[in-house]
């Protein structure tokens, strides 16, 4: 498994000063990123600093998962799961249409995803 990514709203032409303002900022969702050769290139990430995780962020986040095929007839829920424990059924409500998707996502696709706009409410 690859790393927890946060994605806060925006786009910073400069790194914020200081850098632990990010970490007040709201997120827009959270995903594992696919960390392994061929999948992310050295200039595609870098490390620019480390800061502390807020209270708030340091408990197992839930997230929600699909359970059957997506688009077919064997497709009927969604689970919650939190930190890969074991999941269980919820109906989707507006509150829980804005949890993360519990996948693993390569760098082209987060890059896009977030030049797109998306959000998890998205996926329903």
């Amino acid at each position: 498994m690859g790393p927890l990514v946060r994605i806060i709203d925006g786009v910073f032409k400069a790194r914020p000063e200081p850098l632990n303002t990010l970490t007040e900022m709201n997120e827009r969702f959270f995903t594992y990123l696919v960390w392994r050769r061929g999948f992310v290139e050295p200039n595609d990430a870098k490390i620019v600093g480390s800061v502390t995780v807020p209270a708030r962020l340091e408990a197992p986040l839930p997230m929600r998962i699909r359970h059957g095929l997506h688009g077919t007839e064997n497709f009927h829920k969604w689970l919650l799961i939190y930190d890969g424990q074991e999941a269980q059924p919820i109906e989707l409500s507006e509150e829980s249409m804005k949890l993360s998707l519990y996948e693993f996502w390569s760098m082209p696709l987060l890059i896009n995803r977030i030049q797109d706009g998306w959000r998890p409410e998205a996926e329903v």
